[in-house]
């Protein structure tokens, strides 16, 4: 008997809740499938880069007739190579290779350093750092000249330094995620940072910028071995 009217309960909820949809016009259905797979990323292949320039904060970098820049670097083997590099905005598959990239001094930006390296001190990877007093915003330039078989970068500014209210500062400032080509490619960055900071930084030779690959794993439950 009690198992007939609970039989009778539930019926009568159920036509209810189908004329209360049909009231509406609109039947909701929540349907929940089991999780398979998941991907999660690994930071691998560290490099790090101190921001120290070279004098040439008048070079004419937004020169639209201006196609590359002579760069001097160590390669893997630790020889020197010299050679002409394409600029990030004129190299095909760059996020900035557009028809007006927004890099130009009217629009507010400036060169901070640069630092293409010389044949008498070749540095690891040819770099340069323009910024935007408008925007508060730093864009930095690496050339993948190490060779780093990855498209997916997060860059990060640190200090070296022993004042703590500048390290506290950097430590604030978010990571930039960014896509470049597999191989020989300009690894493009940008940070939020305040001008007087940045112009404290830079002088006293106190920035550095750390990079590293992102490498993804994909997962799936079905076909599923742990890692040990």
């Amino acid at each position: 008997m009690k198992t007939t009217k609970k039989l009778y309960l539930s019926l009568m909820l159920a036509v209810l809740g189908l004329q209360a949809c049909e009231k509406t016009g609109v039947v909701e259905l929540e349907l929940i499938t089991p999780k398979k797979s998941w991907t999660d990323t690994v930071e691998v292949n560290k490099f790090e880069i101190g921001v120290n320039g070279q004098d040439k904060l008048n070079w004419n970098w937004n020169n639209p007739d201006q196609n590359s820049i002579a760069v001097n670097y160590r390669n893997i083997s630790g020889g020197t190579v010299s050679r002409d590099l394409t600029l990030p905005w004129k190299t095909q598959g760059n996020i900035l290779c557009v028809p007006n990239p927004d890099i130009k001094t009217e629009d507010g930006w400036d060169v901070v350093v640069v630092n293409f390296g010389t044949t008498e001190k070749p540095i690891d990877m040819p770099f340069f750092l323009i910024y935007n007093k408008k925007t508060s915003l730093l864009r930095c330039f690496i050339y993948n000249s190490q060779r780093i078989a990855a498209n997916d970068f997060v860059g990060k500014l640190i200090y070296h330094g022993t004042s703590s209210d500048h390290a506290s500062f950097i430590s604030q400032i978010k990571t930039s995620k960014t896509k470049a080509s597999t191989f020989d490619a300009w690894i493009n960055l940008e940070f939020k940072v305040t001008y007087s900071e940045l112009a404290q930084l830079t002088e006293k030779k106190e920035l550095g910028i750390d990079i590293r690959c992102l490498i993804f794993h994909y997962y799936n439950f079905d076909n599923f071995t742990p890692r040990t």
